[in-house]
């Protein structure tokens, strides 16, 4: 189950690197100004803020796959976005609320594949942590050292790949965990019976 994970650790590595390099650096710097990256960026912690803490609540009413699919429609939807807009500082909007999808995208590869890692490895959970943590650092030390190589669409192209594999990746380990919870509460019935 860890090598399905793995691919979801290094997007959410990418997706990070992403989201400070590539989007700030070649969209909101070239296009708007330096001088508004941080006020991008504060956009972006405040959306991540606030989603980080509804997405833990919103796992009550509504599945974690689901959460999950909608994350990652955010992070595609703004890729696309990002290879079809020529950026311009006359509409400045849109680097908010790109900004923004991104934060919430974000809030949720943190806070659900978090949980997510502790529901799967109970009783290995600093082992899990570590592999989980190891990965996305692997993916960071992999984001950053071609970052200075290849241009942004090569760079959102990654990123686009990295996603649709770690999402099936996570699909399958989800439907695996979610098949096995439910086979332990029906022994668990036939036990008490």
């Amino acid at each position: 189950m860890s090598r399905n994970s793995e691919y979801l650790g290094r997007h959410v590595s990418r997706e990070q690197h992403a989201a400070s390099c590539v989007s700030m650096e070649a969209y909101v710097a070239c296009a708007w100004g330096t001088y508004h990256v941080g006020l991008v960026f504060i956009c972006f912690g405040v959306v991540n803020a606030v989603m980080s803490f509804f997405a833990g609540r919103l796992v009550k009413y509504v599945s974690t796959l689901t959460i999950v699919f909608v994350a990652a429609a955010g992070n595609l939807c703004v890729c696309v976005v990002l290879y079809l807009w020529e950026p311009s500082g006359d509409r400045p909007l849109v680097f908010f609320v790109l900004a923004g999808v991104w934060g919430l995208s974000d809030a949720v590869w943190q806070t659900q594949l978090n949980s997510f890692y502790g529901a799967l490895f109970r009783s290995e959970e600093e082992a899990a942590y570590s592999n989980y943590r190891l990965w996305e650092s692997v993916g960071f030390a992999m984001a950053f050292g071609y970052s200075t190589f290849l241009c942004v669409v090569s760079k959102l192209s990654i990123l686009i790949l990295f996603l649709f594999v770690g999402i099936v990746g996570y699909t399958a380990v989800e439907i695996r965990f979610q098949s096995g919870q439910t086979f332990l509460r029906h022994f668990k019935n036939l036990t008490l019976k």
